[in-house]
């Protein structure tokens, strides 16, 4: 493990190594990724990005859990959240839209412009996982992703037809 690959100086460095420290000592003492990351954000949620980047670094095969529990700390993180998740390659984007909208639905659309932003060309694709995920706001979501990127009308249209064949009709 190596925390200087993250440090852009020495006391984010510093930083780091006692994220890094608390979260072992947590996971050794049979705390769950998940709460032990949700504890550190709910104390200090201004070290999203440094928790988060630890906590996967740390444990990457723990992604779900360290998602789950750093958007359960704190909701209004969750963009900050799936940017360094998706830098950190461990999940594809289907993954990240599912395991982030089970954790907070209420940020369903910010969840998907976020991941949006990162990958464009693979709109329908997150449409259609996250109209799956949570069908109950499936209209939200369509509805949002064609305002926030109406030159991408055709592939929202197809995600959406795939995910909900029967509700299509309806939402257009």
């Amino acid at each position: 493990f190596s925390i200087g690959v993250f440090a852009t100086d020495p006391a984010t460095e510093k930083q780091e190594l006692f994220i890094a420290k608390l979260l072992t000592q947590q996971v050794n003492q049979q705390i769950s990724v998940k709460r032990s990351v949700s504890a550190l954000l709910k104390r200090s949620p201004e070290k999203v990005e440094s928790v988060v980047k630890v906590a996967l670094d740390l444990y990457p095969y723990e992604y779900e859990q360290i998602i789950q529990g750093a958007i359960e700390a704190e909701a209004a993180l969750t963009s900050d959240v799936i940017k360094v998740v998706i830098d950190s390659d461990l999940a594809t984007y289907d993954e990240i839209v599912e395991i982030a909208i089970l954790a907070e639905p209420a940020y369903a659309t910010e969840i998907i412009n976020t991941v949006a932003k990162e990958n464009p060309q693979e709109l329908g694709n997150i449409v259609r996982v996250a109209m799956t995920t949570e069908p109950y706001i499936s209209a939200d979501i369509f509805d949002t992703a064609l305002l926030s990127h109406p030159e991408r009308m055709l592939d929202i249209l197809t995600g959406a037809i795939k995910a909900v064949p029967q509700q299509v009709v309806g939402l257009v």
